[in-house]
């Protein structure tokens, strides 16, 4: 799990087309720093570490450029599955209920309104539903929506949570990732979710 040699923070350090990607995706130096992202000119990689409760579970390293390679290196502990939870202390909107994502940046971003889960994949393992269920009762599904296999997932993961007694419901982004709204607009939807996850029990 140990990191490159030249791994650095600072985004203006970065090539443009990875700066132009953090910029789309609302990623600030701030959240770059807080998180331990960092570039790899090495790797030729975006790197993503993991964390949970302050130890570094594996990393997620995502190539930009256009040559024909993998987009994803994973790496992480033989003895867990690759997730994190981001609760912060004070956040804007609720932190009565979970809001479940696919990706860091997502997690990031959401996690300014609402706890955010992210699964780093569209899948929940057995150790985050028992990590989650224990700290939440209610949940929010927004994974990008953007094709049949998705929204399969989406369902899966809603059924886990309700079988255990949990209350859950789908945001429907239309394709779209939580991190690529702007803060007004992922604030409302979070919003309008929200009211309508306390005032139902089921939805699908």
């Amino acid at each position: 799990l140990k990191l490159p040699s030249d791994f650095t923070n600072e985004i203006s350090k970065m090539p443009v087309e990875v700066r132009v990607k953090l910029n789309e995706g609302g990623i600030t130096q701030g959240h770059v720093d807080q998180y331990g992202m960092g570039w790899s000119a090495k790797w030729q990689r975006f790197i993503i570490p993991v964390y949970r409760d302050s130890e570094r579970n594996g990393f997620i390293a995502r190539y930009f450029a256009d040559e024909d390679l993998p987009k994803y290196i994973t790496r992480y502990k033989d003895d867990s599955d690759l997730w994190t939870y981001i609760n912060p202390p004070t956040v804007h909107l609720c932190d009565d209920v979970a809001v479940i994502v696919e990706d860091m940046w997502s997690a990031i971003r959401v996690s300014k309104f609402c706890p955010s889960v992210a699964l780093l994949g569209t899948e929940m393992g057995d150790k985050c539903l028992d990590r989650v269920t224990n700290e939440h009762d209610k949940f929010m599904i927004f994974l990008d929506d953007d094709n049949y296999t998705v929204k399969r997932k989406a369902v899966a993961i809603k059924d886990r949570l309700t079988m255990v007694g949990k209350r859950a419901i789908i945001i429907h982004s239309g394709g779209t990732d939580p991190k690529e709204f702007k803060d007004s607009d992922l604030r409302k939807i979070l919003e309008d979710a929200r009211h309508e996850l306390l005032g139902t029990v089921s939805h699908t």
